[in-house]
């Protein structure tokens, strides 16, 4: 294993972070040597539970590096670690840098010159205006603009910079999904738009927002189908919010507003989407989601996918006729 491998793996490991990265890197020397020691080892670091000893001595539950690499590179990211020069360097000058990046596009020599936009997810129409034409003109300046690509003003910003023809920087991390699944997500989004479907989503953040997002940027219409009543929780790039007060129970909407369902990673309510849309023979293409199997026999209508480009093709297939 090498080093970035290692990296990959303890970036994956439960309750690991930066700093206690840092720690065991003074104390082993190398993320390799960390990934062999034991847990007693481990739990000897000042600021390391017991738990998190276990988990680290585990590592293999939780992580799949070569995997991870290869999903990574088949989105167009690549993954880089602090001792790449790639490594942003004044990301190496905070107190907690990220061990690992993931990254899709290039940072060139004229990102230096970048000016960072945050404020709130839950903007006035004023705010969002004004974001806009702050990201547009200085977009339009030479400057880059740097968010975190939350909702709200973050978004807004980006807008006027890609509206200026400018370059834009997003840094995302793990959330409700792993920033693999988020490309992956946005990936099928933007196929499903450029064949000339609708898609339909919960309309919340995670996988919803990043398929929302990849349809939007190729001109396609977004739908989601909200388990409150304000349409103001709905992610920035749904175009046509729902709002239901079903809570979960909108997750049988979702699916019978559907002629396929293309499920990426997920937890229980992804399951549940998948059961309801398997009950009513709604075809299922899966991504690193759940599988079903029943006597040993995956579900007839569940066909496991090995890519965004294949899902889309196959979901677009089945509605056919």
């Amino acid at each position: 294993m090498n080093h970035l491998e290692a990296c990959i793996a303890l970036n994956m490991v439960p309750q690991m972070g930066p700093v206690r990265l840092r720690r065991l890197l003074d104390a082993f020397g190398s993320a390799e040597k960390i990934l062999l020691a034991r847990p007693d080892q481990l739990a000897a670091i000042p600021g390391l539970s017991r738990a998190l000893a276990e988990n680290i001595a585990r590592w293999e539950d939780f992580a799949d590096p070569t995997t991870e690499l290869k999903k990574a590179a088949d989105l167009g990211a690549r993954v880089i670690t602090a001792e790449d020069e790639e490594y942003p360097a004044a990301l190496r000058e905070i107190h907690d840098p990220p061990m690992v990046l993931y990254i899709r596009g290039s940072l060139l020599p004229r990102d230096r010159q970048a000016l960072a936009v945050v404020g709130s997810r839950k903007a006035s129409h004023y705010a969002l205006e004004s974001a806009k034409k702050l990201g547009f003109q200085t977009a339009y300046a030479g400057l880059t603009v740097v968010s975190g690509l939350a909702r709200g003003i973050d978004t807004a910003a980006h807008q006027g910079a890609l509206a200026a023809k400018g370059r834009t920087i997003a840094v995302i991390g793990a959330g409700r999904c792993s920033p693999a699944e988020a490309a992956l997500a946005e990936e099928v989004g933007r196929l499903i738009a450029q064949a000339g479907a609708t898609l339909v989503c919960g309309g919340l953040g995670g996988v919803m927002e990043a398929a929302c997002r990849g349809a939007r940027s190729a001109g396609g219409l977004t739908v989601g189908i909200l388990p409150g009543l304000d349409r103001a929780g709905a992610n920035p790039w749904v175009e046509l919010a729902l709002p239901t007060g079903l809570g979960e129970t909108r997750n049988t909407l979702v699916v019978r507003a559907a002629q396929a369902v293309i499920a990426i990673g997920g937890e229980y309510g992804t399951l549940s989407e998948i059961g309801f849309a398997l009950r009513t023979r709604t075809p299922v293409f899966g991504l690193g989601t759940w599988q079903l199997a029943r006597h040993g026999r995956l579900e007839t209508h569940f066909h496991a996918a090995l890519d965004a480009a294949e899902a889309v093709r196959l979901a677009l297939a089945s509605t056919a006729g």
